[in-house]
């Protein structure tokens, strides 16, 4: 997956965005949050590491539920005006692949 340029614009822009959340609200140092961001897409490019794409949409709906990871770093972004086109895009594909897959 990590062979394909638009996936890996969409990891860096959906990290990036991430990221300014977690600085935000937490007041976690922007550089270390980019070195784990750097781990994060190491981990990701690890050809040992077999995570498959059915296993990464596994739960998709709990993970796009109220309380739970997508929604609510996108609604934290929204509320304090913190870039999240690519948390949405993330929420709406979710939602699509839902929609497709039951």
């Amino acid at each position: 997956a990590l062979k394909n340029d638009k996936v890996i614009e969409f990891i860096n822009n959906y990290l990036n965005e991430v990221i300014l959340v977690l600085n935000h609200k937490y007041n976690i140092s922007l550089n270390e949050l980019n070195d784990y961001k750097i781990q994060i897409i190491k981990r990701l490019n690890n050809s040992f590491i077999k995570d498959d794409l059915k296993r990464l949409v596994r739960n998709t709906e709990l993970k796009l539920s109220k309380n739970e990871r997508i929604l609510t770093i996108l609604d934290y972004a929204k509320v304090s005006n913190l870039k999240h086109d690519t948390l949405l895009l993330s929420y709406q594909n979710g939602l699509e692949y839902l929609k497709n897959n039951k």
